[in-house]
């Protein structure tokens, strides 16, 4: 067993084809619109004023909806609105497998309690970190804000998996490495294998460089770099001085812990060393 997204479970119970997953994605990609997108679509917002939040949220741990009536484009009660009708149309991905004639609503009910028992071990909450990263608060929040600063970086979600030790040496091919220094001095590493590579570069860097690796190990460091800015300010509220370093591509850290990551275009390593 690993860690997985429900869609994967389904194929590999043989409960639905891949083409049928793909389906139910599109019909859900098309009803859960980001909060920006509503924003944009009611009129509310323009483009250019919700590309301006969505960058300025890359780099910290704060609602759009917050962020955009500090910059004074959005009234509360908008916020309010927005936030009901995205609500509103949230579609699962179970849910869309059922609207399309894929599963029956029954069958989903059951599959879904048999993937919350088999993936609730990988749960932050049910989780015990590794003797070496047990009480370092730097591992601790890196692990809590990971999930969210790649849905709003990448637009996509990522999940942890079981942790292991690290031995400095990756089965994956693309790595970047950032360094945080201060009282909680760690390296940060990602390894990812090339679906993920690209996923997250496609996001975070846009267009493809001549140079294909230089690209690809680019987008990791902007990530590892998204997640420290959203890291250090809770350590600094907890009175510690961290500074975090320049990203360093095609390179991983030296020993220490490594957890599973989950994609759903890839897997790969976050690193802490």
């Amino acid at each position: 067993m690993s860690v997985r997204f429900f869609g994967q479970f389904l194929i590999d119970s043989g409960e639905v084809g891949e083409a049928d997953l793909r389906e139910a994605l599109d019909l859900q990609a098309e009803r859960n619109r980001k909060f920006g997108e509503w924003a944009t679509w009611c009129g509310y917002l323009t483009e250019e004023q919700a590309e301006r939040i969505n960058l300025a949220q890359r780099w910290t741990d704060r609602f759009f909806g917050e962020l955009a009536v500090e910059f004074e484009f959005l009234t509360r009660d908008q916020v309010s609105e927005l936030l009901a009708r995205q609500e509103a149309s949230q579609i699962r991905v179970g849910e869309a497998l059922v609207e399309i004639g894929a599963l029956d609503r029954d069958r989903l009910k059951r599959l879904l309690d048999l993937f919350e028992t088999e993936q609730r071990v990988y749960a932050l909450e049910n989780r015990q970190l590794p003797e070496p990263l047990r009480g370092v608060a730097l591992a601790e929040r890196t692990l809590e804000l990971l999930p969210k600063v790649a849905l709003r970086a990448l637009n996509a979600p990522v999940k942890l998996g079981e942790d292991r030790v690290w031995d400095g040496s990756s089965e994956y091919e693309y790595a970047a490495t950032l360094s945080i220094e201060g009282e909680c001095a760690l390296q940060l590493g990602l390894a990812v294998d090339r679906g993920a590579a690209e996923a997250i570069a496609m996001a975070l860097v846009g267009i493809p460089e001549s140079d294909d690796r230089v690209w690809l190990e680019r987008g990791l460091g902007e990530l590892l770099t998204a997640l420290a800015r959203n890291v250090l300010p809770h350590l600094e509220e907890e009175g510690q001085s961290p500074r975090a370093g320049e990203p360093d591509p095609c390179a991983t850290p030296g020993p220490g812990c490594a957890f599973e990551l989950a994609f759903h275009y890839g897997r790969g390593l976050l690193i802490f060393a």
